[in-house]
């Protein structure tokens, strides 16, 4: 696996709400009610193809609809195939 690099542009407009996270250890603003499924829009990532942990705890993937909250720390990593 590798850690997925991040971009530093915001998901939202400069007047609407927004929580500050980490990701990948960056800081990150965020729109207010984003979720990991924003995330991974927001970098273009397939679900299928990463493992994500928040606050230090492994999230299913059927849980990537849970909304993120301010200072979470999240880690979001791609599986690489090889041989």
């Amino acid at each position: 696996m590798t850690p997925l690099m991040s971009s530093k542009s915001p998901l939202s407009p400069a007047s609407a709400p927004t929580l500050q996270i980490s990701l990948n250890g960056e800081a990150r603003r965020l729109p207010a009610g984003a979720s990991l499924f924003t995330l991974l829009e927001d970098s273009k990532l397939s679900p299928e193809v990463v493992a994500i942990e928040v606050n230090r705890r492994l999230v299913r993937s059927v849980d990537y609809g849970r909304l993120l909250a301010e200072g979470d720390s999240v880690e979001i990593v791609t599986f690489v195939g090889g041989g």
